[in-house]
């Protein structure tokens, strides 16, 4: 993918499916991010009753520490690889902001994530089993 030098931030745009559901969204690549994070009425429209969530993480934001379901998405793709039960924050970032959702290291942590700024280039690929 070739990146935007000028752009403030990496935007992808990632398939989330879960089920029969399927949702695509731009996120944020963010390697600083240790989950995934979506919007909740994306969790929503892939199914999840975010009332009956099992898991919560706490979450500070700027003005406060939250809790915020923790799913876990059925397979997430993002510039062809693809990987398997991502957990997933859901969270709706404030108004305003540049980005609804974030990819984070939950999905990052599948592949190789290649950043050449410079050069503009952004690959993610499978990671090389080590034997």
């Amino acid at each position: 993918m070739r990146l935007d030098s000028n752009a403030a931030f990496v935007q992808l745009r990632v398939e989330l499916r879960s089920g029969r559901y399927v949702q695509h969204m731009d996120m944020a690549l963010d390697t600083g991010a240790s989950y995934v994070l979506i919007p909740t009425d994306v969790a929503e429209d892939l199914g999840f009753d975010l009332a009956a969530a099992e898991r919560h993480i706490m979450m500070t934001t700027a003005s406060s520490v939250e809790s915020a379901p923790l799913i876990t998405i059925g397979r997430n793709e993002a510039l062809g690889p693809s990987a398997a039960r991502i957990d997933t924050v859901c969270f709706d970032l404030p108004e305003g902001s540049s980005v609804k959702g974030l990819l984070g290291l939950s999905f990052l942590k599948h592949f190789d994530v290649d950043v050449h700024f410079r050069q503009g280039v952004l690959n993610i690929r499978q990671a090389k089993e080590s034997i």
